[in-house]
C-alpha cells in the first residue's frame, strides 16, 4: 500500500478523483459515500507515485530559479506579440494583463483577446517570449491537441523544457507568498 497522507472531500461530482499536490493527496468523492477509499488509492498508486515524483522534481527546479523584476512588462509582451503576429499571420484584437492564480496566460479565441498574468514580470525574457508564443498559437488552434503542440514545436523546439521551467516558477512564486 502506498504510504501517504490524504484528505477526503465530498462534492457534487459523478466519479471519484484524486488530486495530488505538494502537501497532500486529495480524494474527491461523490456525496453519498459508498466508496472504498483505500482501494481507490491502491488502484491509482502508480499514477500517484509518478505525480509525487514529478512534483518533487519541480520543487528542485524551483529552488534553483531566480525571480526577476522588470519595469516594462507590457512593452516586452507587445514586442513579442508583434514578432509572432508576423510569423504566424494572426493578430489579437486586444492584449491585457491581470493576476491569475494558476495560468501564465489565456486566449479568448472568439474575441481574439490575449490575457497575460502580471506574474510574468518575475520570469526571464525567454520564458515570457514562450508564453506569448503559446497564447498566440491559440489564435490558430484553440485547444492543446496534437496540432497545437506541433505548431508550438515548429517555433520553439525546447517548449517541453520551458513548460517545466514555468511549472517551477509557479512553485517558486507560491513559496514566496
Amino acid at each position: 500500500m502506498l504510504e501517504c497522507r490524504y484528505v477526503l472531500f465530498y462534492r457534487d461530482v459523478k466519479y471519484p478523483r484524486i488530486e495530488v499536490s505538494r502537501d497532500v493527496i486529495k480524494v474527491v468523492l461523490p456525496k453519498g459515500g459508498g466508496f472504498d477509499v483505500e482501494r481507490i488509492i491502491e488502484e491509482r498508486k502508480d499514477w500517484i507515485e509518478r505525480k509525487v515524483k514529478s512534483l518533487r522534481e519541480l520543487e528542485e527546479i524551483a529552488d534553483g530559479l531566480i525571480l526577476y523584476n522588470r519595469d516594462d512588462l507590457s512593452g516586452l509582451v507587445d514586442g513579442y506579440v508583434k514578432e509572432f503576429s508576423e510569423v504566424l499571420g494572426v493578430k489579437p484584437n486586444e492584449v491585457s494583463f491581470r493576476r491569475m492564480k494558476v495560468r501564465w496566460g489565456s486566449c479568448d479565441l472568439r474575441r481574439r483577446r490575449l490575457i497575460f498574468n502580471r506574474d510574468l514580470n518575475f520570469l526571464p525574457d525567454d520564458l515570457i517570449r514562450y508564453v506569448v508564443l503559446h497564447e498566440m498559437c491559440h489564435l490558430i488552434e484553440g485547444n492543446h491537441g496534437k496540432r497545437f503542440w506541433r505548431l508550438v514545436e515548429g517555433l520553439d523546439r525546447n517548449y517541453r523544457e520551458k513548460e517545466k521551467l514555468l511549472a517551477g516558477y509557479r512553485i517558486k512564486l507560491e513559496n514566496k507568498k
